[in-house]
């Protein structure tokens, strides 16, 4: 298992290197989370500060193999979905457009 539990975070890295090798993810329930890692779904989430949640948690996986095991695989399969190829091919067509919308606009002369 691996668990973040931050007050806050902008996008660990940690948790996608968690769950690329897959281990089941016990997190805060922050926004930077909430279009990646949803709660029984590919983790656990409990509310930031929320002790006695964090710790039921840690028990639900402690006693659950097949949960460890099923948000581990899911948890997996998401942070595959984030590699080095498809971030460079967005940024590059990303570049591309305000590259070509650049050269577009006409040259001030100075």
């Amino acid at each position: 298992m691996f668990c973040l539990a931050s007050g806050s975070e902008t996008q660990s890295l940690s948790a996608y290197e968690a769950a690329l090798l897959a281990r089941p993810l016990l997190l805060s329930d922050l926004p930077c989370y909430h279009n990646v890692f949803q709660h029984g779904r590919n983790c656990l989430l409990f509310p930031p500060g929320h002790l006695e949640l964090l710790s039921l948690s840690m028990q639900v996986y402690a006693a659950s193999p097949s949960l460890r095991r099923q948000m581990g695989e899911a948890a997996q399969r998401t942070a595959r979905q984030y590699n080095n190829a498809k971030f460079f091919a967005k940024f590059d067509t990303i570049m591309n457009s305000v590259t070509a919308a650049r050269a577009a606009q006409p040259m001030l002369a100075s």
